[in-house]
């Protein structure tokens, strides 16, 4: 390892983008101990800036899909909304219904003196049935 009279290393990272890095002992050091390489100052400032615009990248990239997927969520919540959700219907047969209600407070027990009251009523939904049907 240390008898190749070479100055400089290549460390190849990630991305595929080589950076040098010269090592900070003599020659007869590296030698020596060959397992434990060291980098000098330098090289640590170069692969620090590296992995620190490597992490700017991943944190835009990471705000950008987290916006899309917020819009993308929210269009698909406004769809479902207005295909299922109508809350905003009219009340059919309205008054008729209040009739009923009324009708059955005030007979409590005697619910079969309301039969007028709810024949009307189930006679206005019929016909709302049969006019939503016709459409």
């Amino acid at each position: 390892m240390g008898g190749s009279g070479s100055s400089q290393r290549e460390l190849t990272v990630e991305d595929n983008q080589t950076l040098s890095i010269s090592p900070s002992r003599s020659s007869s050091d590296e030698k020596k101990k060959s397992d434990s390489p060291e980098v000098n100052e330098n090289d640590l400032k170069k692969l620090e800036n590296y992995y620190e615009e490597k992490i700017q990248r991943l944190e835009k990239q990471n705000a950008e899909l987290y916006k899309a997927t917020v819009a993308h969520f929210s269009e698909a919540v406004q769809q479902v909304e207005k295909k299922y959700l109508k809350t905003s219907l009219p009340l059919i047969c309205g008054e008729l219904q209040l009739d009923v209600q009324k009708c059955y407070q005030e007979n409590g027990k005697q619910s079969l003196n309301c039969s007028a009251e709810v024949r009307a009523f189930e006679e206005c939904i019929e016909k709302q049935r049969q006019r939503l049907l016709a459409k």
